[in-house]
């Protein structure tokens, strides 16, 4: 079986291009575009998610504070933190 993801990013053309990747390979894949929206996912689901992908940049609230909200709802949360800043 394999794991569900919650991938965070605002790019759209990115997010949809790494949602599609990785449903190809066969993960369930959960979508959001700002911080507070992956936050109130994983209050939702705390347990769901395998794996947090979250890009840092994101508007409101960035991906470190983000990642840190996350982890105050579940510790054993794992976050793949990336930037595709120059």
């Amino acid at each position: 079986m394999l794991h569900t993801i919650l991938l965070v990013d605002d790019d759209l053309l990115l997010l949809n291009t790494t949602q599609k990747a990785l449903e190809n390979k066969g993960y369930t894949v959960h979508i959001a575009i700002t911080g507070e929206e992956a936050i109130n996912q994983v209050k939702a689901h705390s347990h769901l998610f395998a794996l947090v992908i979250l890009d840092h940049g994101l508007p409101g609230k960035n991906g470190a504070e983000t990642a840190q909200e996350l982890l105050k709802i579940n510790s054993d949360l794992y976050i793949l933190m990336y930037s595709t800043s120059a």
